[in-house]
């Protein structure tokens, strides 16, 4: 049995691949998103620690990020994986759970929630930074 891995895979419409860091080994190191090349998105995958994947294609624009929490006076843990797409002033947000908040949580680690908000209000109710377009190059614009 191996290890498990939570990561993203990004497939390029030129045929390259890249996997993002292993987020079982660097919970809340360097994920590698922010260092893809400027060029066209054809799909998004997460892994979860099963091995499944989750693929988003078909979107304008793409983003990847990790949750993390830290309780006082305690090292941070990666809690929640977001990969997300964006169409039409909408986004799809898919969130992973990756560890368990409490021992209360009913959520499963790998247990996946998805929500559609509108643009630029996808993550608590703000806009997130990070986002990749289909058509090649980092996205960064105010949709407010």
């Amino acid at each position: 049995m191996s290890l498990a891995r939570i990561h993203f895979v990004v497939h390029f419409a030129d045929g390259e691949t890249v996997v993002g860091a292993d987020l079982c080994v660097c919970p809340t190191g360097n994920t590698g998103w922010r260092g893809l090349p400027d060029k066209s998105i054809a799909k998004l995958s997460l892994v979860n620690p099963h091995g499944d994947l989750l693929t988003l294609q078909g979107y304008e624009e793409y983003n990847f990020m990790v949750e993390s929490l830290q309780a006082l006076g305690q090292v941070s843990y990666m809690s929640d994986v977001y990969v997300m797409g964006a169409r039409d002033g909408k986004v799809v947000v898919y969130r992973m759970r990756a560890s368990r908040k409490s021992l209360s949580d009913p959520v499963q680690v790998g247990d996946i929630m998805v929500k559609v908000a509108d643009r630029g209000k996808e993550y608590l109710g703000a806009e997130t930074t990070g986002w990749k377009s289909a058509s090649g190059g980092m996205e960064e614009r105010n949709w407010a």
